[in-house]
């Protein structure tokens, strides 16, 4: 069911039904959140689960050998593939983006992709 007065965003299962998630086409990015006193990154991708764009809460770890990030929710993220772009996850990105208030958006996903070369 839609998340009234937006019905383009899903909210997503609740982490003890899917604890874990993979996205493809993902990137990274560090954002300033109001009212936050330091900046927050957080995962954007296509979930192969759900078949839909979705972002993380904040990430609170990072392993780059696993490609896996742990979320403040306790979700974990698994990358796959290269960094990239999905029409269905930058939707999702720009809807979580007003309705969070974030501003001064960076995308890191470079800097990650470059933790990730052997």
């Amino acid at each position: 069911m839609p998340i009234p007065n937006i019905p383009e965003v899903w909210p997503i299962a609740d982490i003890s039904m899917r604890p874990s998630v993979t996205l493809s086409d993902w990137q990274a990015f560090e954002v300033q959140m109001r009212g936050a006193a330091s900046r927050t990154r957080h995962f954007v991708g296509y979930c192969l689960e759900d078949r839909a764009g979705q972002v993380s809460s904040a990430v609170q770890e990072f392993d780059a050998r696993t490609m896996r990030g742990i979320a403040n929710s306790g979700r974990v993220y698994v990358l796959r593939g290269k960094a990239g772009r999905n029409a269905d996850a930058e939707s999702a990105w720009r809807h979580w983006v007003r309705l969070n208030g974030a501003t001064d958006l960076e995308d890191i996903s470079q800097y990650l992709k470059r933790m990730l070369k052997p």
